[in-house]
């Protein structure tokens, strides 16, 4: 009787086993000499677009054009306020020169600033610079400074009427005008004198009193 291998080998009945698969390979180690880094093809690395510039904020053009009409503004209130200063100036200067553009004009402010005022150096702005002449008018100053000493309750009062102009020749008039000295006590006038005075005026660059004598 014939006997069966079972090996497997040449004239078996069972199929030869399948191979069994090796191990799978492992990875290549990165040369350690290499810096890490993505890698780069051989064209080198893509370059990156500038970014678009941002748009302007209009808000900061209204406000540099607020800016440029507030210092407008601002200069002319300034050039406004200086001009108004200047003319200020120059209104109070006018009104408080004594006129001496016509001789009669000359006479009234002469007597108001000695008279009234009581002032010998603002009459003398108004005269001539030898005053020898107008002694006689500034000794009527001094009799009222002294009565008022004299009379401490009393007061004197002197007021002057028209003034009336001559012509004495070129560049010289005579100016005549009537002046009341008033003894005043209690309100009431207790004395009272008048005298005529004439005034002899000459213009240089204005006019000036250069002489004064009671007629």
């Amino acid at each position: 009787m014939d006997i069966q291998r079972s090996d497997g080998g040449p004239g078996g009945g069972q199929p030869p086993a399948a191979a069994r698969p090796g191990p799978a390979p492992r990875p290549r180690p990165a040369d350690p000499g290499a810096p890490p880094g993505p890698s780069t093809s051989a064209a080198g690395p893509r370059p990156v677009p500038p970014a678009a510039d941002a748009p302007a904020d209009p808000a900061d053009g209204r406000w540099s054009r607020q800016r440029l009409w507030l210092g407008v503004g601002a200069g002319s209130v300034i050039l406004l306020l200086a001009g108004g200063v200047g003319l200020g100036v120059v209104l109070y200067a006018d009104a408080t020169t004594p006129r001496t553009d016509t001789p009669d004009a000359t006479v009234d402010n002469y007597l108001r600033a000695l008279l009234v005022d009581r002032s010998i150096d603002a009459a003398r702005d108004l005269a001539c610079p030898q005053v020898g002449g107008l002694a006689a008018v500034e000794d009527l100053r001094d009799e009222a400074i002294d009565r008022e000493r004299e009379f401490p309750d009393g007061r004197v009062q002197i007021t002057w009427g028209a003034l009336a102009t001559t012509p004495e020749g070129p560049g010289r008039v005579t100016v005549e005008t009537d002046v009341s000295v008033m003894g005043v006590f209690d309100s009431q006038v207790r004395s009272r004198r008048v005298d005529t005075w004439r005034f002899g005026l000459v213009s240089d660059g204005g006019w000036q009193v250069c002489r004064a004598e009671k007629l």
